[in-house]
């Protein structure tokens, strides 16, 4: 069922100052190999989410369904949940309606719409035996191949009356190798949202990778050269630190370590970092955000300056800057985050980077531990399990997984970029990126 305003002029007349409603129905479609088991689950999930003010006192009741009559029980919930609850001094309103920045986006995609269990069920069975042919000191662990689509509306009492549909796919495949005692685990990771996976391509590169890491040595002593991070280490770096400090509501509660450094420079001179919620291609582009605010794009640091900091409706209202449409929902809280985060400027070849060093550490795929990271000053302490050494340009060995630490705030201040882009799955798109300042050991 479609949101009608039915619900939005019941609350206002049972006593909301202010009502939004959001619906979502998400259509998931997987299908997934542990072992030799195949697994196939399809499933339609509604979640609708009741936001209402009553004298600046905020409140959200979240239900499974989009019933109008169960809507108006939320409703009726979140109003006496309002009038209990302490009010918003900051708390000013929900946001006015505004036409997309963009007549026309790539969101959906009618080809992999059509996309059934079936095929996916075969695919993933012809991927299987394809990895049983490769295997030796290598097995797969498991494939996971998963469709989804997402139907989103929002309404509120201002005039908001926002819609956004969006599809793609997504495929894992995880293995494990085993020699001489020595066991090591990695995964390939793909996704899109304009055609079918080359699966294939994914497979090979994820056991070549697993075959050569299965080489590696130990690195004797401690390393404080060079470290280059391709775009999924530098992705999963950035999403656990910068990520979290360049919100207004990293602001607002104070925790964040660029609050007052607006104008200064905080990365190399030539470094750009785009929030773009409009990016063509992007995984999560969408017309509008989860407050019906539409999405745009915003210039967080231009030449190394930081800018300005992206926003939901009440980040922007407090401190008197332009909403960005990068409000998020986590649960029935209203937060901001990144859509599309893009970091560019200055690139090289990125062999041609590399090979600039006498010696560097290269740092491939998912570092461990990316979550333990206190964004608040930027310290890290990471495992990165897939090392490579070069010097000179060349490959010397591949090492065992050593910890980093360091600090990522004064080492983006030495990033150098190289032209190898990617669209990780942290929604942060990004080519390697070699910085200074770092340890391992």
């Amino acid at each position: 069922m479609a949101l009608t305003n039915n619900i939005i002029e019941y609350a206002l007349r049972i006593g909301a100052d202010e009502v939004e409603l959001m619906t979502s129905r998400t259509l998931n479609r997987s299908s997934q190999i542990l072992g030799d088991k195949l697994t196939n689950t399809s499933s339609i999930n509604i979640e609708s989410i009741v936001r209402v003010v009553v004298d600046k006192s905020v409140a959200s009741v979240r239900i499974s369904t989009d019933e109008e009559t169960k809507l108006k029980i939320a409703v009726e919930k979140a109003i006496n949940i309002a009038k209990t609850s302490p009010s918003d001094p900051y708390w000013e309103s929900l946001p006015e309606p505004n036409k997309p920045t963009r007549k026309k986006l790539d969101t959906w995609n009618d080809d992999i719409a059509t996309i059934d269990i079936e095929e996916m069920s075969e695919q993933v069975y012809k991927d299987y035996k394809y990895c049983k042919g490769l295997e030796g000191d290598v097995k797969l662990v498991g494939i996971t191949y998963v469709y989804n689509e997402s139907d989103i509306h929002i309404l509120n009492s201002n005039g908001v009356d926002a819609q956004d549909k969006v599809n793609g796919l997504s495929y894992l495949i995880e293995t494990k190798g085993v020699r001489g005692g020595y066991e090591v685990t990695t995964f390939g990771y793909e996704r899109s949202k304009k055609s079918r996976i080359n699966t294939q391509e994914v497979i090979e590169d994820t056991y070549k990778r697993n075959l050569e890491l299965l080489n590696a040595e130990k690195y004797e002593g401690i390393y404080e050269g060079p470290v280059a991070m391709d775009p999924l280490a530098t992705a999963t770096t950035l999403f656990f630190s910068l990520a979290m400090v360049i919100t207004g509501v990293s602001v607002v509660e104070g925790f964040s370590p660029f609050k007052d450094k607006v104008g200064e420079e905080i990365t190399s001179s030539h470094i750009e970092i785009i929030d773009d919620g409009v990016l063509p291609g992007g995984w999560n582009t969408r017309y509008y955000d989860d407050e019906g605010y539409p999405r745009g794009t915003t210039r967080i640091v231009e030449d190394g300056i930081l800018k300005n900091f992206i926003h939901n409706s009440y980040t922007a209202n407090r401190l008197g800057q332009p909403n960005t449409g990068n409000a998020v929902r986590r649960g029935t809280q209203v937060t901001v985050g990144i859509t599309n985060l893009v970091l560019r400027g200055g690139e090289k070849d990125t062999e041609k980077l590399l090979s600039g060093y006498d010696e560097i550490m290269v740092v491939r795929n998912m570092p461990m531990n990316a979550h333990t990271t206190n964004y608040v000053t930027g310290a890290l302490n990471l495992v990165a399990t897939e090392l490579y050494f070069y010097k000179k340009g060349s490959l010397e060995k591949i090492v065992k997984p050593m910890t980093l630490s360091g600090n990522i705030y004064e080492a983006m201040k030495t990033f150098r970029l190289g032209n190898d882009v990617k669209h990780t799955f942290y929604n942060i798109i990004t080519p390697t990126v070699v910085m200074e300042g770092l340890k391992m050991a």
